[in-house]
């Protein structure tokens, strides 16, 4: 079977043996109020925050290129964006990503959000950003067999994958109009990751999972040190 994209997830295999659920957490207290839920999966929307700030839970996150986190958003290196640009250009905004170590704060230091993070500002890592796609793909609905459900109209089923676009010309990473809340990475840009030894993004075939698997990582994500 020729396999022309797959859904983009996150390798999360080095958290297992870890007391940590994601590799980045959301600051809660400096930006999560300005932030829309349903940002960035929709491509039309301008409300994009200046700066998110992120808290690396191992005090680290250069393990991994393409980082899981507490949001589901789309957070990458910039390597690995420039790998993907290098496969072919495609429409997006960057959002800079700012991430610090991790404080533990009783009720009452939450006064002192602002301070605390003013002391770890010198050491953030500012090699992340978060990417906003801006030019949806359509698919074929009809030769796709599209569901929706009646009640619920954004949720949709798609039997098999009939894109518009001939496969050759899919871009890098890209959403569907149709479903905004997947993200999607072609088979070309998968190949050029690998190359690059890009560790942290997952892939699932378009047909989904098969007795419970089918997924796939081909780079592992090394377990990462705990800092002191």
């Amino acid at each position: 079977m020729i396999r022309e994209a797959f859904r983009l997830l996150w390798e999360t295999d080095h958290l297992l043996r870890t007391d940590e659920a994601h590799d980045l957490t959301l600051e809660q207290f400096d930006h999560d109020g300005d932030v829309p839920e349903s940002w960035p999966t929709e491509s039309g929307q301008t409300a994009l925050p200046d700066l998110v700030v992120m808290t690396a839970g191992f005090g680290d996150v250069t393990y991994t290129d393409y980082p899981s986190n507490d949001r589901d958003w789309p957070v990458m290196s910039k390597k690995m964006l420039a790998i993907l640009l290098g496969v072919a250009e495609f429409g997006h905004q960057t959002v800079p990503v700012s991430i610090v170590d991790p404080v533990v704060r009783t009720e009452q230091e939450h006064e002192q959000a602002g301070a605390l993070l003013e002391t770890r500002w010198p050491d953030a890592n500012r090699e992340y950003v978060i990417v906003q796609l801006t030019d949806p793909v359509e698919l074929d609905e009809e030769a796709s067999g599209v569901a929706r459900d009646p009640n619920l109209p954004w949720i949709v089923d798609v039997h098999q994958y009939v894109f518009k676009q001939p496969a050759s010309t899919l871009p890098p990473i890209f959403r569907l109009s149709i479903d905004p809340t997947v993200l999607y990475i072609s088979a070309t840009a998968r190949v050029a990751l690998k190359a690059a030894g890009i560790a942290g993004p997952r892939y699932l075939p378009l047909e989904g999972y098969v007795d419970g698997g089918g997924d796939e990582v081909d780079i592992q994500v090394p377990e990462p040190n705990v800092s002191d």
